[in-house]
C-alpha cells in the first residue's frame, strides 16, 4: 500500500524525530486517494500501535528484582525500575508507545473519513467486507489505543473523581492544521467516548467474515471486540456489562483456553513460536510490532529470579492444592545469564533491511486479547458482582487447567475447596485496597484471581494495571540498598506526558 501523507498532530510530534518541514512538504490534498473499501481495509492494517507496553509495565511491577549484575544495566531499565520518567524515544519505552498509539488513532480517523466519503457510492455495491464492517473495526481500533493511553498516562477510572481527573486528548478527526491546541479530556470524558466507539463498533462488526484466521486475528473481529468490551467495563466498574460481553467463555469453556498441559510437552522453540500464533484457539487479537523485548528480557539486570518466582508465583506453596502435591504446569526454564525465570511466550523475527551489513528490524508478536484473559476478567466481574458460587467454579477450572494433572481439568472439578483459597490467602495478609467494601469471601477469591492473572500474564505487562486498579504498594530495592516505592494513590502510577507534548501545551502529570 502506498504511504499516506497526512498532517500529524502535535501529539505525534511530541515523540518523533521527524522535522515539521517534512510533514509540511505535502499539502493535505496531495494524498493517496482512498477510493474503495479494499483501500480502506489496507489502511486499517496500520490502525494498531506499532509498539508494545509490555516491557516498561513489567519493569514497574512487583515481579521484578535487582539481580545486582551491574554489567547488565541500561539507563532506561534502571529508570523504569526506580519509577523515574524515561524520555528515550527508542523501541519498547513509554514515549514510543505514546507516539505509535496516536499514529494508530490518526490512521483509524483517516479510514473513518474515507468511509464517510465512500458511503453513498458503495451503498449498493457488493464487496468482501462492507464499509460498515470497516467502520466498526476503525472505531474499535481508535477506542483501543485511547483505552491504553488513558490507562497508562492517567488515573484509573474512579466514578467519584473521573469527571475531574485529567485523562488524555481524545482524537476523533483528521487534523489539517499542524499546531492545533489540544486539551486533556477528563478520564470520564475519555471513557464515555471509548464506550461510544466500542458499542458502535461491535454493532457494525456483526456477521463480518475474513478469509482465514491469519487475516481475522490481526484485526478486530467479533470475539476480540467482546473481549475488549469485557475489559473496558471491568475497568470502569460496570460488572454486569463485563459479564454480558464475556458470555463466549461462560461456564467451563473446554477447548477455548490455552492448552498449557500440551505446551509443557513441547520444546522451548516450539512454545515461543506457537504462543502468539493466530491458529491457537485462545488468541483473539494478535499484533506484530517492532520490539527488542526478547533480547532485553534475556539480558536484563532487573528480573524475577527462579528463587523469587518459586516463592511468589510458580512454586508448589503458591498452589491451592499444595498439601495434595498440586503444582503449576507452565512451561519455563531459567535463563542462566541473569538467573531469570522465563516463561516461553515471545519469538523474535529479524527482518534484514541491509544485506551488506546484515542490519534490520526486530519484530515480536504479542497477544492483545485472548479467551484466557477474557475468562479471568469474567471471573473478576462475577466476584465483584457477588456471584460467588459461579466465580468459584470458574476459578477452580482455570486453576486446574494450569495444574500438573494426568487427565483433563474437568475430571478434577470439586477438588479445590474455598478453605484451600483461605489457607493460601488469609484475610489479614491482604495487600489490595479496593475502592468498594468487599466481604471476606470476595476479598479471598479476588486475591486468588489477581494472582491467577499475574501468573498468566507474567512478562506481558498486565500486572501493572492491577497494581493501579487495586492500589497495591510496590517496593523496588536496589542491590545497593536504596528502596523505591509506589504507594497507594501515588502520582507515580501515571506515566509522565512526553516532554515535547508538554512544551506544546499539554498539561503534565503531577509529580
Amino acid at each position: 500500500m502506498k504511504r499516506i501523507k497526512i498532517l500529524v498532530s502535535v501529539l505525534l510530534l511530541a515523540a518523533t524525530t521527524v522535522s515539521c518541514g517534512d510533514f509540511l512538504s505535502e499539502t493535505p490534498d496531495n494524498r493517496t486517494v482512498i477510493d474503495s473499501p479494499r483501500k480502506v481495509e489496507q489502511l486499517l492494517v496500520a490502525a494498531y500501535p506499532d509498539a508494545t507496553f509490555m516491557l516498561f509495565n513489567e519493569m514497574m511491577a512487583d515481579d521484578v528484582r535487582d539481580s545486582g549484575k551491574m554489567n547488565l544495566t541500561s539507563e532506561n531499565d534502571e529508570k523504569m525500575f526506580t519509577f523515574q520518567d524515561v524520555h528515550d524515544e527508542d523501541l519498547d519505552w513509554p514515549i514510543r508507545y505514546w507516539m505509535e498509539a496516536y499514529k494508530a488513532i490518526a490512521q483509524a480517523n483517516t479510514a473513518l473519513e474515507a468511509i464517510d466519503k465512500l458511503e453513498k457510492e458503495y451503498a449498493n455495491k457488493p464487496s468482501k467486507r462492507s464499509l460498515e464492517n470497516l467502520r466498526g473495526e476503525a472505531l474499535l481500533a481508535r477506542a483501543y489505543s485511547h483505552f491504553m493511553l488513558v490507562n497508562l498516562w492517567a488515573k484509573h477510572y474512579d466514578p467519584a473523581t473521573a469527571s475531574s481527573d485529567m485523562g488524555i486528548p481524545y482524537m476523533t478527526s483528521v487534523e489539517d492544521e499542524l499546531l492545533v491546541k489540544y486539551e486533556r479530556n477528563s478520564v470520564e470524558e475519555v471513557y464515555d467516548l471509548i464506550e461510544d466507539d466500542i458499542l458502535t463498533g461491535i454493532a457494525k462488526l456483526k456477521g463480518v467474515t475474513y478469509e482465514n484466521n491469519n487475516v481475522e486475528r490481526y484485526h478486530f473481529n467479533e470475539a476480540a471486540a467482546n473481549a475488549f468490551a469485557t475489559r473496558f467495563y471491568l475497568f470502569k466498574g460496570d460488572y454486569k456489562n463485563a459479564i454480558k460481553y464475556s458470555q463466549a467463555v461462560q461456564g467451563l469453556p473446554i477447548g477455548k483456553l490455552r492448552d498449557v498441559q500440551g505446551a509443557n510437552k513441547k520444546s522451548i522453540e516450539q512454545n515461543e513460536t506457537d504462543y502468539a500464533q493466530t491458529y491457537v484457539p485462545t488468541n483473539l487479537l494478535v499484533s506484530t510490532v517492532k520490539s527488542r523485548m526478547t533480547r532485553i528480557l534475556h539480558t536484563n539486570r532487573f528480573n524475577l529470579s527462579s528463587a523469587s518466582a518459586n516463592r511468589s508465583l510458580f512454586g508448589p506453596n503458591t498452589h491451592p492444592l499444595a498439601e495434595k502435591n498440586g503444582n503449576w504446569n507452565y512451561p519455563n526454564d531459567t535463563y542462566s545469564l541473569n538467573d531469570r525465570y522465563y516463561v516461553h511466550k515471545f519469538y523474535e523475527h529479524f527482518k534484514i533491511i541491509d544485506f551488506t551489513n546484515m542490519t534490520g528490524h526486530t519484530y515480536v508478536s504479542f497477544v492483545l486479547f485472548s479467551n484466557d484473559m477474557m475468562y479471568l476478567d469474567r471471573i473478576e466481574a462475577m466476584i465483584l458482582d457477588n456471584q460467588i458460587d459461579e466465580a468459584s467454579k470458574m476459578l477452580e477450572y482455570f486453576t486446574l487447567t494450569r495444574t500438573n494433572l494426568n487427565a483433563p481439568a474437568q475430571e478434577f472439578m470439586g477438588s479445590i475447596k474455598y478453605s484451600d483459597w483461605q489457607n493460601l490467602y488469609p484475610i489479614q495478609t491482604s495487600d489490595i485496597n479496593p475502592k468498594t467494601q468487599l466481604s471476606e469471601e470476595q476479598t479471598t477469591l479476588l486475591r486468588a484471581l489477581l494472582d491467577a492473572r499475574r501468573r498468566e500474564g507474567y512478562q506481558e505487562g498486565y500486572r501493572w494495571f492491577d497494581i493501579r486498579r487495586y492500589n497495591i504498594v510496590v517496593k523496588h530495592q536496589m542491590a545497593t540498598g536504596e528502596v523505591y516505592e509506589v504507594k497507594e494513590n501515588d502520582n507515580l502510577q501515571q506515566l509522565q506526558i512526553p516532554l515535547m507534548a508538554i512544551d506544546k501545551g499539554i498539561t503534565p502529570n503531577p509529580r
